[in-house]
């Protein structure tokens, strides 16, 4: 790619470091617009392969560590060609898929990525704590852009902690400290954005830059 010779799979040329700088501000760029799309694809989605699920019976009132122990019972699955390659999928979906594992069934075919898992957790989780949505975006060392999701809560001491596919977290007294204990448990290298998300899918924040310190 523009001649970039790779070392360690890091970009080691200046053309690799123009071409990785013109990416990230390319995509910084439309991170509102991909979340926006991202948003209402995941209505339509929701609509129109989920709609037998819309209404089914979910588990509310749950405490973060009980839907730590729901999440257990699935394998997470990549979003595929139905899914345009990233949907958010409804809670009633994740729901049925968790009783059907609960009940000794094999897992349903479909996407259960993290974006599903943190759906049905911010649905499932008793409002007291709070919860919400909390997806970044960034690129890794050889450019790639990837992302994750996960469901924040808030303890009763108002410590912050996230659950999803990848388990339980400890607590962090800040969400610019919760941003900063996720990075650094990826291949993070460069943030490309981020926003938070209720269960409805309306967008409360979005920026490009960390969340300020001490927020």
């Amino acid at each position: 790619m523009l001649g970039s010779l790779y070392s360690g799979g890091i970009l080691t040329t200046p053309g690799g470091y123009m071409w990785r700088s013109l990416k990230l501000k390319f995509c910084r760029l439309f991170y509102p617009l991909a979340v926006y799309y991202w948003q209402i694809w995941s209505w339509i989605y929701r609509k129109t392969w989920h709609r037998k699920h819309e209404y089914y019976a979910l588990e509310t009132g749950l405490s973060p560590w009980e839907v730590n122990e729901k999440l257990k019972l699935l394998t997470w699955t990549k979003d595929g060609p139905k899914e345009l390659w990233d949907a958010l999928g409804s809670p009633g979906w994740v729901q049925f898929a968790i009783d059907e594992v609960a009940k000794g069934n094999p897992q349903p075919e479909g996407g259960l990525d993290c974006d599903d898992f943190s759906s049905w957790a911010v649905s499932a989780m008793s409002y007291s704590y709070s919860p919400f949505m909390f997806s970044f975006s960034w690129l890794d060392k050889d450019s790639k852009v990837k992302g994750h999701v996960v469901c924040v809560f808030r303890t009763t001491d108002g410590v912050f902690h996230h659950v999803g596919n990848w388990g339980l977290s400890g607590g962090c007294y800040s969400l610019r400290d919760l941003y900063n204990e996720l990075t650094s448990r990826c291949d993070f290298e460069y943030l490309i954005g981020w926003c938070t998300l209720g269960f409805d899918l309306f967008i409360d924040e979005i920026s490009i830059d960390p969340p300020p310190k001490g927020w």
